[in-house]
């Protein structure tokens, strides 16, 4: 009987557990939406107050395209939350659809014992004891009748409780089904606010690209990028190797066993690693790179890969995490996807991002779209094997 008892705590107290972490998971989700619109109420205040002449600048390109990247994000988190809440429903109805089945069971077995009560009344049961031939009959006789009447009473307690069951789940799945309207409509609401982002942005671009003082904007902010993201880099390490003083679990150990052409060790792929791009040639390569035209030289951390047209689709090179989404003037919106043995790749200048922080990816996924920009749709893509970032023409099969 102990053991029974100890069992049943430990199921109610890991109920309670699951119960308590669904909870804090949504309100993490939320306080994370709460934080982006944050942001990007911030922003739109600054974008609004932009003077005329301020509008047709590379800073004003700049702000559109981090306003892209919060409103992706949003749409991400909304979407995780939709698919969340539709799960809830289906488990919910199919529940639903137990626990009507299982109330036209109890309800047949009660008026069966119903008809049957008023059929026999309390003469018959005295007369069914009393036709007993022996002591030891009549006994038995009783224990059955006793048996019958506990055992229809507890059928209508589990009516009783069965019928509040459903009816709490009703309710919760109309609760369910108003969260999932109310999260689509403002899912459409910030879809619309990046198709007329895309649209500006766009304009804007054509605009810039006609003047040649933009494009020496732009390549000054690439090289400012370049440390920007060597520094995130160092962070995410930093964090890891912290978090492995205080988690058993690391990051890395989270990395599923996928299948990528027999092996799923990026640092075993040099060489042989699949182009972020389908089609593309590289534009920009690693390490110095000398303009003609403005005469300046500027260090790439990796290479530049112009997409082709309709090829835009970035892909994972390797199964990883997806480790931090962020903005950086120069690139925009950048990807960094973590693998094994410390190893990361970098997918910057993106948009329409479909991934979020933490996602674990597969070799091949497609994470976003090559954004457009005053050069065109360029990636920009990096290796890097812990602090040190290796030539990424060296680890693409040959084209």
């Amino acid at each position: 009987m102990g053991r029974v008892k100890i069992f049943i705590l430990i199921v109610l107290f890991t109920g309670l557990q699951c119960f308590a972490q669904s909870a804090q998971n949504i309100d993490n989700e939320s306080r994370k939406l709460d934080k982006l619109q944050g942001e990007i109420s911030a922003l739109q205040g600054e974008l609004q107050s932009l003077s005329a002449e301020e509008e047709n600048t590379y800073s004003h390109l700049e702000k559109l395209k981090k306003e892209e990247l919060l409103l992706n994000k949003i749409v991400n988190e909304l979407l995780t939350e939709e698919k969340r809440v539709t799960r809830k429903i289906s488990n919910l109805a199919f529940k639903i659809a137990d626990d009507k089945k299982k109330v036209e069971e109890l309800k047949e077995s009660y008026s069966n014992y119903i008809v049957w009560l008023y059929k026999k009344g309390g003469r018959s049961e005295l007369s069914y004891l009393a036709d007993a031939g022996t002591i030891n009959e009549l006994y038995l006789r009783y224990k059955n009748l006793q048996y019958l009447h506990e055992a229809f009473s507890n059928v209508k307690e589990r009516l009783d409780a069965s019928l509040k069951d459903a009816h709490a789940r009703k309710i919760e799945y109309e609760s369910a089904r108003l969260e999932q309207k109310r999260l689509i409509a403002k899912k459409n609401q910030e879809t619309e606010v990046i198709s007329r982002n895309k649209s500006e942005k766009e304009s804007l671009i054509s605009k810039l690209k006609k003047n040649q003082e933009n494009v020496e904007n732009e390549i000054e902010e690439k090289r400012k990028a370049q440390l920007a993201i060597k520094d995130l880099i160092a962070k995410l390490i930093r964090d890891a190797e912290q978090r492995k003083l205080t988690v058993k679990t690391t990051e890395k150990e989270q990395i599923p066993d996928f299948s990528y052409k027999g092996n799923t060790r990026l640092e075993t792929l040099k060489g042989r690693l699949e182009w972020p791009l389908s089609r593309g040639k590289i534009v920009r390569k690693f390490g110095n790179n000398k303009n003609p035209k403005l005469k300046t030289v500027t260090v790439n951390y990796g290479i530049d890969i112009e997409a082709s047209t309709n090829r835009r689709d970035v892909r994972v090179v390797s199964s990883g995490v997806v480790s931090a989404i962020e903005w950086i003037p120069g690139y925009g919106s950048i990807i960094i996807v973590n693998h094994n043995n410390d190893y990361r790749t970098v997918y910057g200048h993106v948009n329409e991002i479909s991934v979020r922080e933490g996602d674990v990816l597969t070799a091949g996924d497609i994470i976003a779209k090559v954004a457009e920009s005053i050069e065109g749709a360029v990636l920009h893509f990096e290796v890097w094997d812990g602090r040190k970032n290796e030539n990424p023409e060296i680890w693409l099969v040959k084209r």
